[in-house]
């Protein structure tokens, strides 16, 4: 049985008519035999199909494309609204932007779909002492009250938490990559699972962890919130470390329509981030909002976007920043 709905020499199509689309086995398994193929994947759902965050991050990968079917039988891409044509062997990008991509739906009108997103990429050692999903038992406990409840590689997540289970798994798949979804409880007063996807590889200096992570949260942050996310991110020595509200994500599920991107309210830079520019430089730069913590000889930069409407917009101010500190 093919793994796929049709396929040509260059593409792969898998549909999915369903109002929410998970990262199931399947779709993983026919994107994964799409690139081992050399094929392009395509995952085709109807305009109103969502993405959880597990199935968002496996299709925003190089290689693969979220299309969403139009009334004029044509297709646009659910991330970015660009209209497709299919030819008989790809789908080719027009220049047209659709014009239901820009509508926001009464969840976005409302102010509903709203969320704390956090994303912290982390360096460990290449030693046998390694844990991994440590920093996200660390951030569902401190956002929902306790730790999370399971993880998997597919959804639903099949195992219960177990940072030593967890991370005997990545170790007996390096030097593959691992890409696997942390469940855990509701933030209190909501009624919608916190969900994140934990991305853990062996790379030539060590065991790169990312995770990032939706919790449903009507209003953003407040600064003592965002004072117990900082000094988290900066005990488990983070890299780079960023917390935003995002809009427009009913359930924490990802619509074909624009969103806008998470805005910044604060970061934490490592002391790998701060080596080329200089911590006191950095810290600087980054204004009366920023502070330096940590040993003196290797201290982290915390930064607190201000949300002043008339002033420098928190997307603008921390692109600056990234690209100062970039080089």
């Amino acid at each position: 049985m093919s793994l796929f709905d049709f396929a040509t020499a260059d593409t792969a199509v898998l549909f999915q008519d369903r109002p929410v689309v998970h990262r199931s086995a399947w779709i993983d398994l026919a994107a994964a035999r799409a690139a081992e193929e050399g094929r392009f994947f395509a995952l085709i759902t109807p305009p109103d199909s969502v993405l959880t965050l597990p199935a968002n991050d496996l299709l925003s990968q190089p290689g693969r494309r979220w299309l969403v079917t139009r009334h004029d039988g044509r297709f646009h891409d659910g991330y970015t609204g660009r209209v497709h044509d299919w030819d008989g062997d790809v789908f080719s990008t027009v220049d047209e932007l659709a014009d239901e991509f820009l509508v926001a739906d009464a969840v976005s009108a409302t102010g509903h779909g709203a969320a704390v997103h956090l994303r912290a990429e982390l360096l460990h050692p290449a030693a046998h002492g390694t844990r991994v999903g440590e920093l996200a038992e660390t951030l569902l406990t401190l956002f929902t009250g306790q730790a999370p409840t399971g993880w998997g590689t597919h959804e639903p997540a099949s195992e219960p938490w177990d940072v030593t289970a967890l991370t005997d798994h990545c170790f007996r798949i390096a030097p593959n990559r691992s890409r696997l979804v942390v469940v855990g409880a509701p933030q209190p007063h909501s009624q919608v699972a916190a969900v994140g996807v934990l991305e853990v590889e062996r790379t030539s200096t060590g065991v790169s962890e990312t995770f990032e992570l939706l919790v449903e949260s009507e209003d953003p942050l407040d600064d003592a919130a965002l004072g117990y996310v900082g000094r988290a991110l900066t005990r488990h020595a983070v890299r780079t470390g960023l917390v935003g509200h995002a809009l427009g994500l009913p359930g924490l599920n990802r619509p074909a329509r624009f969103t806008g991107a998470s805005v910044p309210a604060l970061a934490v830079f490592g002391p790998d981030a701060l080596r080329s520019s200089g911590a006191d430089a950095a810290r600087r730069l980054a204004g009366d909002r920023a502070e330096l913590v940590g040993p003196s000889s290797a201290p982290s930069l915390v930064v607190s976007y201000g949300q002043d409407p008339d002033g420098e917009h928190p997307l603008e101010q921390h692109a600056r920043l990234v690209q100062h500190l970039a080089g």
